[in-house]
């Protein structure tokens, strides 16, 4: 029997999946969302209903961010994790960048965020206590080629999670960005399916989700830059 809750958003990606399946080994339940559901039904049989609950659900929609923290399956609960793990990478020259793929991209991995990350603190004030976790990217901090709205949209996440612990003071939540390198995943070949250096697995990532879960929680990470060795592509 489980003990404690977690909700992910992103479960129907890759890393999001892996997440998902690690901590319901750990004795989570887990509330994951995505927006494909035919992967995300088969994500909750497969680790069990009991264990599992996926609801449909775009991170962009408030009125869906607002539905998944007060679904029935964690009613009466208290969430102790959040992980953000939803994300949009369009690959392209800035010079050929829409202002359609612009706002996609940083829609889903910014405002998206902000969205998930207001609802799941202010439940977990309430409560006194839980650990939110964002998934960020090295891009990030170094820049990609191609890859601008989303390398902007993954520095932006840096500045707001600083300024949300700054606002947690005192509160016994917190939160943590984790930016890895490049995953082997959909995402990853769709930048290069012919990569052949060694990359980081999903699961490396739901591994480091686990650990700083598992801190105490007057522990906090302002972030968690981690890549494969020997070093992946981008610097």
């Amino acid at each position: 029997m489980y003990s404690k809750c977690a909700v992910i958003t992103g479960a129907t990606g890759d890393i999001g999946n892996a997440i998902a399946r690690r901590l319901s080994q750990e004795n989570y339940f887990v509330l994951a969302s995505g927006r494909r559901s035919d992967a995300g039904r088969l994500l909750a049989d497969e680790i069990g209903t009991d264990r599992c609950c996926f609801i449909s659900a775009d991170v962009c929609d408030e009125n869906d961010v607002s539905a998944l923290f007060s679904h029935e399956c964690i009613a009466g609960r208290e969430v102790d994790l959040v992980v953000i793990s939803s994300g949009v990478l369009q690959m392209g020259s800035v010079l050929n960048l829409t202002l359609e793929s612009w706002r996609e991209q940083v829609g889903t991995n910014l405002c998206g965020c902000f969205l998930v990350v207001r609802r799941a603190i202010q439940r977990m004030i309430k409560q006194n206590s839980g650990t939110v976790i964002i998934i960020g990217s090295r891009w990030g901090a170094s820049g990609a080629k191609g890859a601008a709205a989303y390398s902007a949209s993954k520095a932006a996440l840096r500045g707001f999670c600083k300024s949300v612990q700054c606002d947690l003071l005192g509160s016994n939540v917190r939160c943590m960005l984790v930016s890895p390198g490049s995953v082997r995943s959909s995402m990853s070949d769709s930048v290069n399916s012919d990569i052949e250096m060694q990359l980081l697995s999903p699961d490396d990532v739901a591994g480091l989700v686990v650990f700083l879960s598992s801190t105490p929680q007057h522990v906090v990470f302002d972030e968690v830059i981690v890549k494969a060795s020997p070093f992946d592509f981008v610097t």
